[in-house]
C-alpha cells in the first residue's frame, strides 16, 4: 500500500469522526503541502527515517517551528497506526528524526 492510499484510509476509516475538524484540516494540510510530494507514491514499507528527516530539513527554511512540529505529529501518528495494523514493522518517524529548526514564531502581543 502506498503512503498516499494509507493516509486517506487512515484519516477517513481509522480516525473517522474521532478527531476534531481542526485536527483533520491540520493533518490534511500537512500531508498535502509537505509530505505527499516526497513520499506519497512510496510503499509504506519502503519509507525510512532518512526520508522523514529529509522532509523536515526541507521545511526549515520556509516554515515556522510549530508547522514543522505539526507535520512531525501527523507523520508519527499515521505511521504508528500502520505499525499497529501490522502494515509495517517499524515506525520510520523515530526519536532520531528531529523536527527542530524553522523560523521563530512571531512574538505574542498581549492586549492590556
Amino acid at each position: 500500500m502506498t503512503v498516499d492510499a494509507w493516509f486517506h484510509y487512515w484519516l477517513t476509516e481509522i480516525k473517522g469522526d474521532n478527531i476534531r475538524p481542526n485536527t483533520r484540516r491540520n493533518y490534511t494540510e500537512r500531508y498535502e503541502n509537505n509530505i505527499k510530494e516526497y513520499i506519497g507514491n512510496m510503499l509504506l514499507s519502503d519509507v525510512k527515517p532518512f526520508h522523514c528527516q529529509s522532509i523536515f530539513n526541507r521545511m526549515t527554511k520556509d516554515y515556522r517551528n510549530s508547522t514543522i512540529r505539526q507535520t512531525y505529529i501527523a507523520m508519527h501518528c499515521m505511521f504508528e497506526s500502520a505499525l499497529e495494523n501490522e502494515l509495517i514493522s517499524r515506525n520510520p518517524v523515530t526519536k532520531a528524526v528531529k523536527c527542530s529548526g524553522g523560523k521563530e514564531s512571531k512574538p505574542k502581543r498581549v492586549l492590556t
